[in-house]
């Protein structure tokens, strides 16, 4: 039992670690709702507010249905 979560767990780590720029984001859809990635050129990131590029900083986004946010 114990053996699943650290599976799962150790997927979103990895998943986390790849970091991408917020154009090469895919579109935040319905279907995306909840998706979990990390960007490395956020410009100026507030939890909560849509995430823009071209930036310097490095944040972890999640799709809420219809447009990534800083989280």
């Amino acid at each position: 039992m114990i053996r699943e979560p650290l599976t799962i767990l150790g997927l979103i780590v990895m998943l986390l670690a790849i970091g991408s720029t917020v154009a090469t984001l895919p579109s935040c859809t319905a279907a995306l709702a909840g998706t979990i990635r990390y960007v490395t050129d956020a410009l100026a990131p507030a939890i909560g507010v849509t995430v823009a590029g071209a930036g310097a900083v490095s944040v972890i986004v999640v799709c809420n249905g219809t447009a990534w946010i800083a989280g």
